[in-house]
C-alpha cells in the first residue's frame, strides 16, 4: 500500500492544476476527471463520485465539444466570458473536492470552494480582459487563434494532472506567469488615435 499523505497531497496537486485549467476551459477538466474516473485511473471523492458515470461522462463530452468551438468566434465567446463567471468557479470547485478522495464529501467540498473556485475564476477574469483587448487591437481576427492557444494549454494542464501531478504543478505556475506578462502587454499593442492637430498658425 502506498503512503495515505503523499497520495492525498498528489490528489491536491491534481486538483489545484485542474481548477487552473477550469479558469481557461470550464468543462475540459471535469470531462477530463470524468473520463479518467470512468476508465479507473483515478478515485474520486464518494460525494462526487456522480462525477464518473455514463450520463455525466457523455453530457461533459458534449459540452467540452460546444465550448472549444463556440470560443472561435468573436461573439460567442465574450458569452461564453460572461457566463463562465459563475460556471467556472464552480467547476474549479468540483474539480478540487472530487479529486481529493480521502476527505469527507463535506471538506472536500469547502476545501473546493476555498481554494478551487477563487482560482479558476481569478484566471478566468484574467483571459477575460485580455481576450477583450485582443480583440480591439486585431477586430477579432485573432479570437481564433488565442482560443486554440487556450484549448492547447487547457488541455496540457488537464493531461499532466492526471498523470504526472507535481510537475503538472510546476507547469501551471510557469504558464499563469506567462499568461499575465502576455496580458499585461496585450494593452500596448491597442492603437491609439493621434492627438487634434491644432489649427492656429
Amino acid at each position: 500500500m502506498g503512503d495515505p499523505v503523499l497520495a492525498a497531497v498528489t490528489a491536491l496537486a491534481a486538483g489545484i492544476v485542474l481548477a487552473a485549467a477550469a479558469g481557461l476551459r470550464a468543462f475540459l477538466p471535469l470531462a477530463g476527471l470524468a473520463w479518467a474516473a470512468r476508465l479507473g485511473f483515478v478515485s474520486l471523492n464518494q460525494g462526487f463520485s456522480w462525477l464518473g458515470a455514463d450520463t455525466a461522462v457523455a453530457a461533459l463530452t458534449v459540452a467540452v465539444l460546444f465550448e472549444l468551438l463556440g470560443d472561435k468566434i468573436p461573439a460567442v465567446d465574450h458569452a461564453l466570458d460572461a457566463v463562465g463567471v459563475l460556471v467556472k468557479p464552480l467547476a474549479g470547485m468540483v474539480v478540487i473536492a472530487a479529486s481529493v478522495a480521502s476527505l469527507p464529501p463535506f471538506w472536500a467540498a469547502v476545501l473546493g470552494i476555498v481554494a478551487g473556485a477563487p482560482l479558476a475564476g481569478g484566471i478566468h477574469l484574467v483571459k477575460a480582459k485580455g481576450r477583450v483587448l485582443a480583440n480591439l487591437a486585431t477586430l477579432g481576427f485573432a479570437a481564433p487563434l488565442i482560443s486554440l492557444v487556450e484549448d492547447i494549454a487547457g488541455a496540457i494542464l488537464v493531461v499532466t494532472a492526471l498523470l504526472v501531478p507535481f510537475l503538472a504543478l510546476v507547469l501551471a505556475v510557469l504558464l499563469f506567469v506567462v499568461f499575465r506578462r502576455g496580458r499585461r502587454a496585450a494593452p500596448a499593442s491597442v492603437p491609439t488615435p493621434d492627438p487634434p492637430r491644432s489649427t492656429r498658425s
